[in-house]
């Protein structure tokens, strides 16, 4: 959950990492078994960061309360896979996955990366020194 993810940040002054990716995306679930099963990866998430799954194919409905108009989808948001949609559009409008974003404590992106097999590229993205 997007809301609860920012919130534990703010609370453990942790940076964010947004993960965008779906449940049917085969490049991110690669990612996760690369890159997340890793001993140093991980252990580093864990001490330093927030990771948010945002799956842009969620179809779990929306409570009728949270149901609103998306001015930047141009429809209705009914399911988690819409909320996601539009947080993934206010930082990039090219709705690919997998995507990961860096934030800071202020939310704003420090960095970003697409689908990569190289675990030095994503060390070097997370900011782990080699």
């Amino acid at each position: 959950n997007y809301q609860l993810g920012l919130k534990k940040a703010q609370e453990t002054k942790k940076l964010i990492l947004l993960f965008f990716n779906g449940y049917g995306c085969v490049k991110a679930r690669k990612m996760e078994s690369r890159f997340f099963q890793d001993d140093e990866i991980s252990n580093f998430l864990n001490e330093n960061m927030v990771v948010i799954s945002l799956y842009v194919d969620d179809r779990t409905g929306l409570k009728k309360d949270e149901i609103r108009y998306s001015e930047i989808l141009g429809r209705e948001l009914k399911t988690v896979a819409h909320l996601n949609c539009e947080i993934q559009q206010k930082y990039d409008d090219s709705a690919s996955q997998p995507l990961l974003i860096l934030l800071n404590d202020n939310h704003e992106e420090t960095a970003r990366i697409g689908y990569t097999e190289s675990i030095k590229e994503f060390k070097q993205f997370l900011g782990i020194k080699q």
